[in-house]
């Protein structure tokens, strides 16, 4: 497309919506606006746009901004790397995007589309539908002010949500008036059934608003009332008698759905640049298409692509159905004229043309010449009036001229047209008769392999497929092999969070599903010519791939298929990952930044070969050219070709670690000395283009080298020196003589960034320690974990870090060591906390434990000792009410309970640790456990 507008004022072009568009900024001061037309604003709306490309940068690249027409910016977000935005917008206006330079400029090209999704009623929009049921309920969108109104006394409102799988994640509704002097509404949040929810505690979710807003909010959590699924949420009248004479009367409600669970979003479905809208909404560009060879395979994940804004690998993201309809639109009519002198029909302006049938089609002709006589016949003799076949014979000019035709199913595969009139013998051609239309092929999950053959209407039973995504990883779109023909994919997707399956009528017989479900995409389709025309990819793609080894570099050929006209050239792109490079004599770089190629081919180079090889930064995994065409010869652009897909295996490198050299014949690093721990690191196969950092880290140690090193195919190793931290905490170690020891700690970082193929590739390397620090009056307090249902050692394990916490909140942290720590000032604590916690201690707070608690709470049941420490969670001296609810909080999820209690051989909590300690071997019991069935995570039966 041409460059886009500069400003508000110069008229920037209108776009459409769910239509990618493709531009640059192509200096500091270039601005690129794009015009929302008003007619998408019929409603209060959410716009949802986003920006894509090949670009990735740490530096702000470019901002983009969503303003309204007095170029008031309404969002806006400045990124280095794709990204989407949203902004609400009010009915009745255009609205722009905008994108410039933000911090740095960079030149390559982005794409930027919208969605324009309503956020008002459905009654309220301009074709209004009601939403007075819970089968048609609008569904909410999360952080959206939704606009409602009740129209009479008696309107009532339905809305629906379907919420994450995630238990303790939260959800919250909230409903406002514009008139504040009454109560106005009730809002309720219902089941499918229509019966309000009640959550945990037996809380009706239901709610007024007028005075002051109405919320209402709960917990997503399995096996309780409110677990995930699908919700519905009623807004009607609270007084009916009064409610039309009040002042909330003819005013718009705002209806807010917000917390922290992942809502489920609808999925989009996408082919070449153009997605689906809402359900029930069809997205169609005819002047967008895709020209493809005939008898050519492509895989239908190839044409079809699906996104799902819900969060990865959950229900509400993975999609279950992928909806498939074929139509041909392959035009079924013939213009029929005739040449002066009686010399030849004239058949869509062609002379004599040959035509193409297929079997069982229906064609209409469309006469405008006169005196002649018809006649379709299977007799081959050039200028003879042989037997008619079919129903077409003896059929004149004027009335009754036009006819139509149907191909019979035993039709031969040769036909002729003629005129059957005297003298006319030379008026005639040659009809080729074929079976196949473009096709779906599948491996249906039962019965095996399966084809969706093309209709010749888009509606009615049986235009639409539903595939599995199993079914859907089969498929592959055939093109006709025999003839030309113009065909139509439907394409509509369906997540996995079940809306579709909701029964809204489950309290009486028969099953009523929603009129718009929101696991469910609208339609898009897609126009396919296939032409004798193409290009073919051959060579082979089955060897991998290998980071700097030229060795596995694979050579391709593309080929035309069939002739473009003269002096035409067809530009073949080819879009490359950036695990992949292309090089050849007739290739060329069109997007550096985007890893972009062109070949060019024409009618005197019909083929030509490029060489495919990994990027010297190559990961491992597949990697998929794609390809594209662009030519003024209208039959080769536009070609859909296709992709090609390659196995790229990463140079991973090894490593060496030796063995340390200690500086002193004592084998340690002693704190307050210059003593030296040494060794090597040595990165094995690195290939020239490998360029690795390792970056070393330790606690309690201090380096003597470096910190960071650059490992090269010349300079693969690392020397890294150590020495101890002269630090004041009394390390005893294992066996009390105060050698210990402290790990250094290894990353990779490849090309400038974290590596994920380097995690964890090279161990820790433990450095031995003596410690200098007084143990002589220090106190070796012994420490084991309360749980009752261990029948193994208790003791604490070696290495976790204890905080003791005072009543300040100051906190002094201690290492374990032998099943102790060792104590050498006296300290008051009010508690203790474990570094790491989750990963060293196995937390058991349960209801069993709360059911305790109530007990004694209610004198069912006394606590005593260890049990009663535990019970009392805030540790104000009682168990109470608010231990309780402390308990619950961390059972599902909305607060962690970190804190422990020591408690002595007496059953008493200690508050004092250290050197005077009469009782140094203590227990450890978590706040809330009270049945002390919590233990350390290595220690466990």
């Amino acid at each position: 497309m041409a460059d886009a507008l500069g400003s508000i004022s110069a008229g920037p072009l209108s776009i459409s919506e769910g239509q990618n568009y493709t531009d640059n900024i192509s200096s500091a001061t270039d601005v690129d606006y794009f015009k929302l037309p008003a007619s998408l604003f019929a409603v209060p709306s959410q716009i949802d746009v986003s920006l894509g490309g090949s670009f990735s940068s740490v530096n702000d690249l470019f901002s983009i901004s969503i303003v309204n027409s007095s170029d008031t910016v309404l969002q806006t977000v400045s990124t280095g790397v794709p990204t989407s935005l949203s902004a609400s917008a009010a009915a009745g206006s255009s609205y722009y995007l905008k994108v410039a330079q933000a911090d740095s400029l960079d030149t390559t090209n982005y794409t930027i589309s919208y969605d324009v999704v309503e956020t008002a009623e459905s009654e309220l929009r301009s074709t209004s539908v009601s939403n007075g049921s819970i089968q048609s309920s609008n569904h909410l969108i999360e952080n959206t002010s939704f606009k409602g109104a009740l129209s009479t006394a008696d309107d009532t409102d339905w809305y629906t949500f379907t919420t994450g799988n995630v238990d303790g994640s939260t959800v919250t509704l909230s409903l406002s008036s514009v008139a504040t002097d009454a109560t106005f509404y009730n809002l309720k949040i219902t089941n499918e059934n229509g019966t309000t929810v009640s959550k945990t505690g037996n809380e009706a979710l239901s709610t007024t608003a007028g005075t002051s807003s109405g919320s209402l909010s709960f917990t997503v959590a399995a096996g309780t009332p409110t677990e995930s699924g699908t919700y519905f949420v009623n807004v009607e009248a609270n007084n009916t008698e009064t409610f039309a004479s009040s002042s909330e009367f003819g005013n718009q409600y705002t209806l807010s759905l917000s917390g922290n669970t992942d809502y489920n979003a609808a999925p989009v479905a996408t082919i070449n640049g153009v997605s689906s809208g809402d359900y029930g909404t069809t997205v169609e560009n005819d002047n967008v298409y895709s020209t493809v060879s005939r008898a050519t395979t492509t895989a239908l994940s190839d044409i079809i692509s699906v996104s799902d804004a819900d969060t990865a690998s959950t229900p509400n993201s993975t999609i279950s159905q992928y909806i498939i309809g074929l139509q041909d639109t392959t035009s079924k009519t013939f213009a029929i004229a005739a040449e002066s002198g009686n010399a030849n029909w004239l058949i869509d302006g062609k002379a004599d043309p040959t035509l193409t049938l297929i079997r069982g089609q229906t064609y209409t002709f469309d006469r405008t010449d006169s005196g002649h006589s018809l006649q379709i016949q299977a007799d081959a003799s050039a200028g003879t009036v042989g037997t008619a076949y079919g129903s077409s014979e003896g059929i004149t000019a004027g009335a009754g001229g036009d006819f139509t035709y149907t191909v019979a199913s035993t039709a031969p595969s040769t036909l002729y047209y003629q005129c059957a009139a005297s003298g006319h013998e030379g008026m005639g051609g040659v009809i080729n008769i074929v079976d196949n239309l473009g096709t779906v092929t599948y491996t249906d999950d039962t019965e095996g392999a399966s084809t969706i053959t093309a209709k010749t209407s888009s509606s009615g039973s049986g235009f639409l497929t539903s595939l599995s995504a199993a079914e859907f990883a089969s498929a592959s779109y055939v093109s006709a092999s025999g003839n030309d023909d113009n065909q139509k994919i439907y394409a509509i997707a369906v997540d996995n969070s079940g809306i579709s399956s909701v029964d809204t009528n489950a309290s009486t017989d028969g099953t009523q599903g929603l009129t718009s479900p929101n696991d469910t995409s609208g339609i898009i389709t897609y126009r396919f010519v296939t032409s004798n025309s193409g290009i073919s990819i051959s060579g082979s793609d089955s060897d991998s791939l290998i980071e700097g080894t030229s060795s596995t570099n694979q050579t391709l050929t593309a080929a035309l298929i069939g002739t473009p006209a003269a002096n035409v050239n067809v530009n073949m792109i080819i879009d490359a990952p950036d695990d992949l490079t292309i090089s050849g004599t007739n290739v060329s770089v069109v997007d550096a930044s985007a890893n972009t190629y062109v070949m060019t081919l024409n009618s005197t180079t019909t083929s030509d070969t490029f060489i495919v090889s990994a990027a010297n930064s190559a990961n491992s995994g597949t990697a998929t050219l794609q390809y594209s065409t662009v030519s003024t010869d209208s039959a080769y652009n536009a070609l859909s070709i296709p992709s090609t897909d390659f196995t790229v295996e990463e140079n991973i490198a090894t490593f060496t670690v030796s063995d340390i050299t200690y500086s002193s014949s004592s084998g340690y690093v002693s704190e307050g000395s210059t003593t030296t721990g040494t060794y090597t690191i040595t990165a094995n196969g690195l290939s020239s283009s490998d360029d690795l950092e390792l970056i070393v880290d330790a606690s309690g140690l201090e380096f003597s080298s470096a910190t960071s090193f650059n490992l090269t195919q010349s300079s693969p190793s690392a020397t890294i020196i150590v020495t101890a931290d002269d630090d004041t905490t009394i390390e005893a170690g294992s066996n009390n003589d105060g050698i210990h020891s402290h790990a250094v700690t290894h990353a990779i970082n490849e090309n400038g960034s974290v590596s994920s193929t380097y995690l964890n590739s090279i161990s820790n390397k433990s450095i031995s320690v003596a410690d200098n620090d007084d143990t002589s009056s220090a106190k070796s307090v012994s420490i084991s974990d309360g749980s009752s249902t261990s029948s193994t050692i208790t003791s604490i394990p070696d290495n976790i870090t204890v905080n003791l916490i005072e009543s300040s909140g100051a906190s002094t942290s201690f290492t374990s060591s032998s099943g102790a720590i060792l104590a050498a000032s006296d300290l008051t604590i009010s508690h203790v906390t474990l570094a790491d916690q989750a990963s060293v201690y196995t937390s058991d707070i349960a209801i069993s434990d709360v059911v305790l608690q109530l007990r004694d709470i209610v004198g069912l049941q006394t606590l005593t000792a260890a049990a009663k420490e535990a019970a009392d969670v805030n540790n104000d001296g009682e168990v109470a009410i608010s231990d309780v609810v402390s308990s619950l909080r961390h059972i599902v999820g909305l607060e962690e309970i970190s804190t422990f209690d020591l408690i002595d051989s007496s059953g008493s909590g200690v508050t004092q640790v250290g050197p005077s300690m009469s009782d140094a071997t203590l227990t450890l019991v978590q706040n809330g456990d009270v049945d002390l069935s919590g233990s350390f995570t290595s220690i466990i039966a």
